[in-house]
């Protein structure tokens, strides 16, 4: 049969371009009645879609959008008349829930990506038992859900009676397939709350990449303002990445986390936890916050991360992923456990993550019971527990409840079972003025492995009766060119270790607030632990420690010739100095406790 060309070339474009090829629509609204009939229409036209909003304030409308097909839907605030330009200032364009629902809804059941930028969305409130005061965002597909991104927006005095009372944002996949990843990003998320359920999770955030069988994504939450919100658990911030056969990373960077409460459960200020079942778990790295004025409470094993809650996990046959915490600020937090950060990795029968610490200041935290200012804990039951590493810190400051232990931090790797604990490993640490029962400055909890010392000021911390250190248990302790006060436990080996004053520029005080004979009513003020020219820490420490770090704790270059000597050692402690004067040192590098 002879084919003519026009039926020829029509054959050829249903092949280039099928009839199914979705096209991108693109609306612009001015009015509530018109944004809730774009999202009508975006549920039905097959298309991916963007809604302009007009800037203006959006009010007594349920917006609400619920989509079966794999189609994303865009919702950007700030536009001009007419949708001509825009001006990505969230403060134009409100959504506002009026105190009686929430300001916007966006669910897609066929695993389309969800983007909101560019709004102020305040005043909402979810029906009893909901989710998302402020924002209810979800991307739901048995195979593969979508992508979740909030961007650019201000959420304030929104409330949730169960997760998110701001922002809840879930990506989920059931039974068995992936899970697409959440970013939260460039938000100020202020005075929200998520409370009236047992659980309610994250007054501010609530981010999360779920599978219930299957793999989950990455979850990012970076550069916000995370103030004033409450929450059971996670106060400000919970990110979570749960897939049974392997989930994703979670990562929290460059936030403000300020103030915020968990009033009877774990997290005052920030949750974070990659969990799997079968699989390795993903990893968990917190970098560069400032995690101040952060509270959390509760009984029976709450209370826990007073300022940050960290945690992998690997329930039956997988690896356990690391933790990460990196150039944070983190004071004046309280909790009953781990006032500053609780952290903790899990493996049942492989090997489990390890928790690193890198150029943190940990300072003027306080807990009812033990670790005022680090628990670390890494645990497994036949397999190796994952090592502790902590490497240019400042803890300082720090205090338990009148009978606990570790003031600066409580350490262990345990395995409970047939397995084998990990090693611990000091290097480059300034610890001092922690205040606890016992283990003023650190509690290391021996459990036949190996615990190394190299190049730390640990010092200052014995109040009233306490040690420095205090080692407990069976293993292997090693230390060299530390300037340490008093241990409890000995060392299996050590050299060139001193025990003289370091001559901070500033020491910190205690105030003890009219009571001198109460010292667990004292607040810390103070603190500038940089070295003065006169130290005897200054080229006294052991170049190639183990763990070592090409800068000190403030990104300056860390084997410095202290004192013209002709000798590059490197310095005791957290700070390398350099020559310059005194007063040029005495920037304030830890801050008043709140």
């Amino acid at each position: 049969m002879r084919l003519y060309c026009p039926a020829i070339l029509y054959l050829l474009l249903i092949a280039i371009y099928p009839l199914s090829t979705p096209l991108a629509a693109e609306m612009c609204v001015s009015t509530p009645v018109e944004f809730q009939s774009a999202l009508y229409q975006a549920e039905t036209n097959n298309e991916d879609d963007i809604i302009k909003v007009q800037q203006g304030t959006y009010a007594g409308y349920d917006l609400y959008y619920s989509f079966t097909k794999e189609h994303s839907i865009t919702i950007l605030g700030g536009y001009t008349a007419n949708c001509t330009s825009r001006q990505a200032n969230p403060a134009n364009t409100i959504l506002d829930g009026s105190n009686v629902r929430r300001p916007l809804i966006l669910i897609s059941y066929g695993g389309g990506d969800i983007t909101v930028d560019g709004f102020t969305i305040r005043n909402g409130k979810t029906p009893s038992g909901g989710d998302g005061g402020g924002l209810y965002l979800v991307s739901d597909h048995a195979a593969h859900a979508g992508n979740i991104t909030v961007t650019n927006n201000i959420i304030v005095a929104n409330a949730a009676e169960n997760h998110g009372g701001g922002i809840y944002a879930r990506s989920q996949s059931n039974p068995s397939g992936a899970a697409g990843s959440v970013t939260i990003s460039n938000n100020t998320i202020s005075n929200n709350q998520a409370i009236g359920e047992t659980y309610a999770s994250g007054g501010g955030v609530y981010a999360e990449s779920y599978s219930f069988d299957g793999s989950s994504a990455d979850v990012v939450v970076a550069h916000n303002t995370v103030v004033g919100n409450t929450s059971t658990y996670g106060g400000g911030i919970w990110a979570m990445s749960y897939g049974p056969v392997g989930p994703g990373n979670v990562t929290v960077t460059d936030n403000l986390v300020k103030g915020n409460t968990a009033s009877g459960g774990n997290a005052g200020g920030i949750y974070a936890d990659s969990h799997a079942v079968t699989a390795d778990s993903g990893s968990v790295t917190i970098s560069r916050n400032t995690i101040t004025g952060n509270f959390t409470s509760g009984g029976n094993n709450l209370g826990k991360g007073g300022g940050v809650y960290a945690e992998t996990n690997c329930a039956t046959s997988g690896n356990g992923g690391n933790v990460v915490l990196s150039e944070n600020i983190v004071s004046g937090n309280s909790g009953r456990a781990g006032g500053g950060v609780f952290a903790q990795t899990t493996s049942f029968s492989q090997t489990g993550g390890d928790i690193r610490l890198y150029n943190n200041m940990i300072v003027g935290n306080i807990t009812e019971r033990d670790a005022g200012g680090l628990w670390a804990l890494t645990h497994t039951s036949s397999g190796t527990a994952g090592n502790i590493i902590l490497a240019n810190n400042i803890i300082a400051g720090n205090r338990t409840g009148q009978y606990f232990n570790g003031g600066g931090g409580w350490l262990r790797s345990w395995a409970s079972g047939a397995g084998a604990a990990g090693t611990m490993t000091f290097t480059s640490n300034t610890v001092t003025a922690n205040r606890a029962n016992v283990g003023d400055g650190l509690n290391v909890l021996l459990e036949n492995n190996t615990a190394r010392f190299y190049n730390n000021v640990i010092r200052n911390n014995n109040y009233p009766l306490g040690w420095d250190i205090d080692m407990s248990g069976t293993g292997t302790t090693s230390a060299y060119n530390n300037n340490l006060g008093s241990v409890y436990g000995s060392w299996t080996d050590s050299a060139n270790n001193l025990n003289l004053d370091p001559k901070f520029v500033n020491p910190g005080v205690w105030n003890d607030n009219s009571t001198p004979t109460n010292p667990f009513d004292d607040t810390w003020q103070g603190g500038n632990f940089h070295l003065r020219r006169n130290s005897p820490c200054i080229d006294a420490g052991m170049n190639g420690a183990p763990e070592m770090q090409s800068v000190d704790i403030d990104n300056g270059q860390r084997i410095v010739d202290g004192d013209d000597n002709g000798s590059a050692v490197v310095d005791i402690g957290a700070d390398e100095f350099v020559q310059q004067s005194d007063s040029t040192a005495a920037i304030i590098l830890l801050l008043l406790s709140p």
